[in-house]
């Protein structure tokens, strides 16, 4: 049996992928491996034997046997587009190409119906925000961005700004509305998208019963109606593992008490604030707070100490950040988690300013970042500074200066940028004043 020739190692819940550095949540690993590897389509139920093989249980890694559960259960729900596309082909062969399968018409439909599966899978994922975006805007929320593949629309200094990034993101960010007696509206705003695609699923369905007379409309409706199905389902179950939370569960963990649902505000207000040009060092100070080091083998958690590693980067407490660092690489020592490329690449710059040895942080997971993120301003800081305290490289310097100006001109993030440039004219002091 034959797997997809870019994984390179698997995760619970999370694939890890050459082309960006990162690791990706399955859903996103399975479409990967179909569209960009496979030469042509196999029998389909090879190909989801083939994605069942992707995740094997692992008796020794953490978490147990829930975790593993949890696990299988979102690679159950990832199978479903490819089941719905075969079911419809199925359906198509025995009722519209009976006995001409294999003829040319019924293979142009059948390709039709896969690349309608992709297509929907994207827009499904859209849809999730975009209900998301309305549910928040009729509960109070305030639009900050939206973002869609490379492109992000923001909203900074009361104008809306089209920026590029250097990777692709899907999500929509909002600030949520002042707490009120120690709460604020946050369920709508999480399984708002859910209940969109819920509409959308019943609307392709009734289509699909309208149109049933003509088989091909049929089944691109039915596919369109699992599909939106699917995609409010995998989000509307509570699902977490150690490197996914879906929305469903950021409701849930936010409603247990009071102090959850003050760290969701905070967390809301932080990525809104952060859009908007605002910052790390200048946020309140409780917006964030060092997890607990159980919480760090957690997506969550990792992140929110992720966040705090950055203010202190933005601080200039280099020698705390790297502290961070090191706590959060402690707990997570079995494999790739979120954020490992952007970690090792600040850790690489912080070992530079502190004058510390980066070997034991220049990984191949380091050297997997810093070669697919070159737009990626953080990368170019610490290629920067790389260039003038470890190769004394003037004029490298100045060609990695101009690229990290060309990207910021489209950057979203306006307090990423000034954070960038602060850190890099600290790497050019230290090296006019080494002899």
């Amino acid at each position: 049996m034959k797997c997809a020739s870019i994984i390179i190692s698997v995760e619970d819940g999370y694939i890890n992928f050459p082309q960006n550095g990162n690791i990706m949540p399955h859903t996103y690993a399975v479409y990967h491996s179909f569209t960009l590897k496979r030469k042509k389509l196999q029998k389909n139920t090879r190909f989801l034997l083939d994605i069942l093989c992707f995740f094997r249980y692992n008796q020794r890694k953490r978490g147990g046997a829930a975790m593993f559960i949890k696990s299988r259960i979102l690679t159950v729900l990832d199978c479903m587009p490819a089941a719905a596309c075969l079911l419809c082909i199925r359906y198509l062969e025995k009722t519209f190409y009976p006995g001409h399968f294999s003829s040319g018409k019924a293979a142009a439909v059948t390709l039709i119906l896969v690349f309608l599966m992709v297509f929907l899978y994207y827009l499904a994922a859209f849809t999730e925000e975009l209900g998301r975006l309305l549910c928040g805007l009729l509960t109070g929320y305030k639009f900050s961005s939206f973002s869609f593949g490379r492109f992000t629309l923001a909203k900074q200094r009361g104008k809306l700004r089209l920026c590029r990034t250097s990777s692709k993101k899907l999500n929509c960010i909002m600030v949520p509305p002042p707490m009120e007696n120690g709460r604020f509206p946050y369920k709508l705003y999480y399984l708002g998208g859910s209940i969109f695609n819920l509409l959308l699923a019943a609307c392709a369905a009734f289509l699909a019963v309208r149109f049933r007379v003509v088989p091909l409309a049929l089944c691109a409706a039915a596919e369109a109606a699992f599909l939106f199905f699917w995609s409010a389902l995998i989000n509307f179950i509570p699902l977490r593992t150690e490197n996914y939370i879906n929305h469903a569960c950021s409701a849930v963990m936010a409603g247990k008490t009071k102090e959850s649902l003050s760290r969701c505000h905070a967390k809301l207000n932080r990525l809104a604030a952060e859009l908007s040009g605002v910052r790390m060092r200048d946020m309140p100070k409780d917006w964030l707070h060092m997890p607990r080091d159980y919480e760090l083998r957690m997506a969550d958690g990792a992140e929110e100490a992720f966040q705090l590693h950055c203010r202190r980067m933005d601080e200039h407490r280099f020698t705390e950040a790297l502290e961070i660092a090191d706590r959060i690489f402690a707990q997570n020592t079995e494999g790739p988690f979120p954020l490992q490329g952007d970690l090792l690449n600040n850790c690489v710059y912080l070992c530079l300013m502190e004058d510390k040895s980066a070997a034991g942080y220049k990984t191949p997971a380091w050297e997997l970042f810093r070669s697919h993120n070159g737009g990626n301003l953080a990368a170019l800081r610490t290629e920067y500074a790389m260039a003038l305290l470890y190769g004394n490289d003037a004029e490298a310097a100045r060609k990695i200066r101009l690229q990290f100006e060309r990207v910021a001109l489209r950057y979203p993030a306006l307090a990423d940028i000034e954070t960038e440039r602060e850190l890099m004219e600290l790497a050019a002091e230290k090296h006019r004043k080494e002899p």
